[in-house]
């Protein structure tokens, strides 16, 4: 395990190690989890991926009635 440290301005500098993974200009998601920072590589998808993705279709306030009807079941099953 290596350290680091937060710097004045706010900016971390990765272990060398690391710095190899990521060619700069690199972009990171971050987000924090407990006491624990993580950082994410953002690999943008190719215009083909994108377009294959299709939207879901909203749930019906029916179904979303269902769903919530069901997570209180086994709540009181848990109980």
């Amino acid at each position: 395990m290596e350290t680091t440290k937060i710097n004045k301005d706010g900016s971390l500098t990765l272990p060398k190690g690391l710095l190899k993974l990521f060619p700069v200009p690199y972009k990171l998601a971050v987000w924090l989890d407990k006491d624990t920072i993580i950082l994410k590589r953002i690999i943008p998808l190719k215009a083909s991926e994108f377009a294959q993705r299709l939207p879901e279709p909203e749930m019906s306030l029916e179904k979303i009635a269902e769903e919530v009807h069901k997570m209180g079941k086994g709540r009181k099953e848990d109980a």
